[in-house]
């Protein structure tokens, strides 16, 4: 996306290396490009994320939602709590991005 022009804001959590290389690339390219902090399971930090792009472009045009973990265990060392993380990241949040982006756009008109 930046090849072609488009502003880039990308969201990480636990490698803030790749994130800033990710930014970098992106910013060779000639476009600003700005690294994010956020845990993609947790609303308020989507919220947040959503926010700070907001502030530093005016606007977010395309969303990439590509969070994702995999835990393993046997039934009796994987609980209730991990099973809810992995569908909080993986399929929430997507929805969560969504929703809020949704509620910009209604806000913003």
């Amino acid at each position: 996306m930046a090849g072609e022009g488009s502003a880039v804001a990308l969201t990480y959590l636990a490698s803030p290396e790749k994130a800033a290389e990710a930014a970098r690339t992106a910013e060779a390219e000639g476009v600003p490009a700005l690294a994010i902090r956020a845990d993609s399971g947790d609303p308020a930090a989507v919220k947040e994320a959503i926010n700070q792009v907001l502030a530093r472009f005016g606007r977010l045009d395309i969303v990439v939602v590509n969070a994702g973990i995999l835990m393993r265990g046997t039934i009796d060392a994987f609980g209730l709590d991990d099973f809810d993380k992995m569908v909080a990241i993986n399929r929430a949040s997507s929805l969560r991005f969504i929703s809020r982006l949704r509620i910009f756009r209604t806000v913003a008109g």
